[in-house]
């Protein structure tokens, strides 16, 4: 699923770094202001009911299609870059401003709000190219339209498109409600193939850290590593217990915009989020438990290192004294206890055979006691 983040600049995406708000402190409620690396708005919109579809692309914002009974509008605006187009549209349908000052701050986390008329839920839709990026989804639903504002071109929604040519479909015979449902669900499945790729990152990691049990040495410390997914999991297991409590509000919402039949379908939903629940769970214990492991192996690592020098330290301590013996000025000239060795014939080999000797036999009793074996 390509999308074009060319302007988004390193900092959007890196550890998954939630956007921080900018706005001056004391702004009246409802105003907001354009980013300047917004894409301009483009106009996607889908007309249907159970016997005709119609779809109007790239839309003039002043040539709307109109709105006609027993049928269902779906209009899906990609880009948030001209403060005018919004407006309009907002207008057009009666779009509450906190609402709509919501979909252009794209910091927001996953909610759900009930206004007179219509409701309002924002997802974050995710993807994983060079690091986590969570686009923000707006989704407006009313009685006979859904309304969809997104960040940049490129979304999961092209399956649903495709279900809406069928007129045996049934998202062609119910009503708004039932497409929303079915974009939230697409949005909620989207979360599967990336918590995939991060529990296939950590398989990679534990099967790198069996082959350094195993005695080959790592190719890179996966410390850093560790750490980034740790981040960006952390992220994506917030974003599930959002979207949980988001689609548990719309189930329990008596709003007459939301048909029981759609609650139905909205429970295998919740269902879905609690796997997601699960899995970045998972992803988060095995990232804890793999980082704790690596670094027992380093502790490891260092311990051997340990031993072995002390083993080498421990062997040269008698050498040493020795040497440091043989080294004193005595004059055996004066007496014959002054070091009687340093005048025969063989005291230099006979001192170079009492150090190898000595190393031999502690390097004899270190193995004895087990104390040289690595893991």
């Amino acid at each position: 699923m390509a999308r074009r983040r060319s302007n988004l600049g390193i900092k959007s995406r890196t550890f998954a770094r939630q956007k921080i708000r900018k706005v001056t402190p004391g702004n009246p409620p409802g105003e907001f202001k354009i980013s300047d690396l917004a894409e301009q708005p483009v106009v996607d919109v889908i007309q249907f009911n159970s016997d005709e579809l119609n779809h109007w692309a790239n839309c003039d914002v002043d040539h709307l299609p109109k709105q006609r009974a027993e049928t269902v509008t779906w209009m899906n605006i990609i880009g948030l870059g001209n403060k005018e187009v919004i407006l309009k549209i907002a207008t057009q349908f009666g779009l509450h401003e906190l609402a709509v000052e919501d979909v252009v701050n794209t910091h927001q986390r996953p909610k759900f709000e009930e206004y007179v008329d219509h409701f309002y839920t924002v997802l974050r839709l995710p993807s994983h190219v060079d690091g986590l990026y969570r686009e923000q989804i707006s989704i407006f639903v009313g009685k006979d339209y859904v309304l969809t504002w997104q960040e940049h071109s490129g979304d999961c929604f092209q399956p649903i498109r495709e279900r809406l040519k069928s007129t045996k479909r049934m998202i062609r015979k119910l009503g708004s409600d039932f497409l929303a449902y079915a974009l939230i669900d697409t949005i909620v499945d989207s979360y599967f193939p990336v918590l995939e790729h991060y529990t296939g990152k950590l398989d990679q990691i534990e099967d790198e850290l069996g082959d350094e049990e195993n005695g080959d040495s790592l190719k890179h410390n996966p410390i850093v590593d560790l750490y980034r997914l740790r981040s960006e999991v952390r992220v994506l297991r917030r974003d599930a217990w959002a979207h949980r409590e988001l689609v548990r509000s719309l189930i329990a919402n008596e709003s007459n915009v939301i048909t029981d039949e759609t609650r139905l379908h909205l429970r295998d939903v919740l269902d879905h989020t609690h796997h997601l629940v699960d899995l970045a769970e998972a992803c988060r214990d095995s990232c804890n438990d793999l980082h704790d492991l690596c670094f027992t192996f380093m502790s490891m690592r260092m311990n051997e290192v340990m031993k072995v020098l002390t083993i080498i330290a421990t062997i040269f301590m008698p050498l040493s004294f020795i040497a440091g013996l043989y080294g004193m000025n005595f004059d055996s000239s004066v007496s014959g206890w002054n070091m009687p060795e340093t005048r025969w014939y063989f005291g230099y080999p006979f001192a170079l055979l009492l150090m190898l000797t000595i190393s031999v036999s502690m390097l004899m009793f270190f193995k004895q006691r087990g104390w040289m074996k690595t893991r």
